[in-house]
């Protein structure tokens, strides 16, 4: 892990003194939407980026876990191309993109374009247990915002040929690793549930809600997930990091960077990610 972790301060060190002068202190933020065709609907993508003057200020992302930051709501983007960073929020109280604009916004400071979606029923008033279990489809999330932001008006002149980087937070983290290459184990995902060692508070809720995560449909769990459009992953606290097939890790071409928070054996079970990292 220490290896992957240094490679990416390098990788991020790097990216940062090439774009000094473009950045400024200036963050811009706007929200447009992104057709999913696994979705069946329009996502709402959440977009921070290095800005001009102007815009109206807003704050972002202030809640009992996170201190918001603030950004210029629609502000005019800074001059010349940046690097893309897709962002995946977890679920549950960190379950939006706004909740991550702590880490959001010094992106976008320091040169960074940064584009999270809003992944479907994983958050808010429509939290929905089987739709959140559905990892699968948060990677195609991702790969519908990338493809929304490249085509956008506002960013395509804007955003550097073959930089596009995930990071990931959380069950954000499984899906960074996911859209890098790994699969999900069917089974493992089935049999999530069938103990309260992995994730007591995650399938308490599960439960509650009448999921039976072996009655599922998980046909397509198992599927290649891969963006070829994406050329680094930061996963940080991947949870779950324990439903996936190991040996789809060998087939991982891109660097990864994998972060675990916290102490040794304080973390927990579901994301430490040092099996991974092996």
């Amino acid at each position: 892990m220490k290896f992957w972790t240094m490679l990416c301060a390098v990788a991020v060190s790097t990216a940062l003194m090439q774009h000094p002068a473009d950045a400024g202190d200036n963050v811009g933020v706007r929200q447009f939407p992104a057709p999913s065709k696994e979705r069946g609907i329009d996502l709402d993508v959440t977009v921070w980026y290095p800005a001009q003057p102007g815009g109206e200020m807003v704050i972002s992302g202030d809640t009992a876990l996170f201190a918001g930051t603030a950004a210029m709501r629609d502000a005019p983007i800074a001059g010349g191309k940046f690097p893309l960073i897709l962002l995946s929020h977890g679920a549950g109280l960190a379950g939006t993109p706004h909740a991550l604009s702590w880490i959001a916004t010094p992106l976008a400071r320091q040169g960074f374009v940064v584009a999270a979606p809003t992944h479907p029923g994983n958050t808010g008033k429509n939290r929905s247990a089987a739709e959140t279990m559905k990892l699968w489809l948060r990677p195609a999330d991702l790969t519908a915002a990338l493809t929304a932001t490249a085509k956008d008006a506002f960013f395509a002149g804007h955003l550097e040929q073959g930089k596009v980087g995930v990071l990931g937070l959380s069950m954000g983290g499984n899906t960074a690793l996911a859209i890098a290459g790994a699969r999900i184990d069917p089974k493992l995902l089935a049999a999530y549930c069938d103990t309260d060692l992995l994730n007591a508070s995650l399938c308490d809720w599960v439960r509650q809600s009448g999921v039976d995560l072996h009655a599922m449909d998980l046909q397509a769990a198992g599927r290649d997930n891969r963006d070829e459009r994406i050329h680094f992953a930061m996963a940080i606290d991947p949870a779950p990091s324990d439903v996936f097939d190991v040996k789809s890790f060998a087939g991982i071409k891109i660097p990864v960077a994998i972060v675990n928070l916290g102490r040794p054996g304080k973390i927990p079970v579901t994301a430490d990610a040092s099996e991974i990292a092996k």
